[in-house]
């Protein structure tokens, strides 16, 4: 008797390389799933039963293969010292704690995880994955070094890039740790993969990459440890770009960008997955226009490997869209 491909093992089998019956699809939907439940992202991200039930019945409602749980870097800089104000449901950064001449102070990761929104994002994580994680990918999202490292020292962390190269790698070492730190927690609970989530390494000049892999290499260590697969998220300006992210060492890359599958089809070789996310442009269009549209924009990638439905729901996403535009993938 043939057994039955679940949607986890089809998430984990595609990243791998291996060969699966369709095509996974996977949602950043945390915050979206909030709203479907009436509820503000800022309600929803301070209760676990609230966040949890809102991901179940997101799940339930669009049937796809994985769910990536909030991908919000203020999470962690809040439980390391950031004020954050919420403007339009949206947590924004005021106050850094390495600002000025604190910028050598230690950055301490001892409770952390119990912390604020951090250790609700922890509780729903074993929530979910004690209901629904043998079935569906429950994808945790931490924060990665470079973004986090930006967060706690502000706008003068550019300038250091530059400026101030080791005072710059100080701190991406100690917002390592941070990450190091929250992954284990998520991989201890058994979710077998984790998004690394990094919008700003995507846009460093090239010749930072080296000591920022060195930096990650631990990260992937305790990845391999758990069997667990890490994929790394940001935003690119230049495909240009991709091979240099790949060779950070996670196993695939989710571009943001707006690209099309023609475009990433292939650039992540035999050895890595590079996936992108649904167009915006989906989310705004009549439903009963979407289907030539979607079609197109995935059939441009023939259906290598390599390519991944991995779309982050717009705000105000209409329901009836998204249901079509996963029909349109599945079919």
């Amino acid at each position: 008797m043939a057994t039955v491909m679940t949607s986890r093992d089809r998430v984990r089998r595609f990243f791998e390389g291996a060969s699966v019956d369709r095509m996974p699809i996977i949602l950043h939907a945390g915050r979206y799933s909030a709203r479907l439940q009436q509820l503000t992202y800022q309600q929803a991200s301070a209760d676990p039963t609230l966040l949890a039930n809102a991901v179940q019945s997101a799940l339930r409602l669009f049937g796809v293969d994985g769910i990536v749980l909030p991908a919000d870097p203020t999470m962690e800089a809040e439980a390391l010292g950031c004020a954050v104000a919420w403007e339009d449901d949206e947590p924004v950064v005021v106050s850094h704690p390495l600002a000025g001449e604190a910028a050598g102070a230690a950055i301490e990761t001892a409770g952390m995880d119990t912390r604020g929104r951090v250790g609700v994002m922890l509780e729903v994580t074993r929530r979910l994955m004690a209901v629904i994680g043998r079935d569906v990918a429950v994808i945790p999202a931490v924060t990665g070094p470079a973004t986090l490292a930006h967060l706690l020292r502000g706008p003068e962390f550019l300038v250091d890039l530059d400026d101030a190269p080791e005072r710059a790698r100080q701190i991406v070492e100690g917002a390592a740790k941070v990450t190091m730190h929250i992954a284990k927690e998520c991989l201890e609970i058994g979710t077998g993969q984790l998004v690394v989530n990094d919008p700003l390494v995507g846009s460093l000049k090239k010749e930072h990459y080296q000591w920022i892999g060195n930096i990650l290499r631990p990260l992937w260590n305790v990845a391999d440890f758990f069997d667990a697969l890490l994929l790394l998220e940001t935003e690119v300006a230049d495909l240009e770009r991709v091979q240099d992210l790949l060779r950070l060492g996670a196993g695939g890359l989710l571009v943001g960008g707006g690209y099309a599958p023609a475009e990433v089809a292939g650039l992540g070789g035999d050895t890595a997955c590079v996936a992108v996310g649904f167009p915006p442009s989906f989310f705004s269009r009549p439903p009963g226009e979407l289907e030539p549209v979607v079609s197109a924009w995935y059939a441009s990638g023939e259906r290598q490997r390599g390519l991944l439905a991995c779309g982050t729901l717009p705000r105000g996403a209409p329901a009836e869209n998204v249901h079509e535009v996963l029909r349109v993938l599945r079919g």
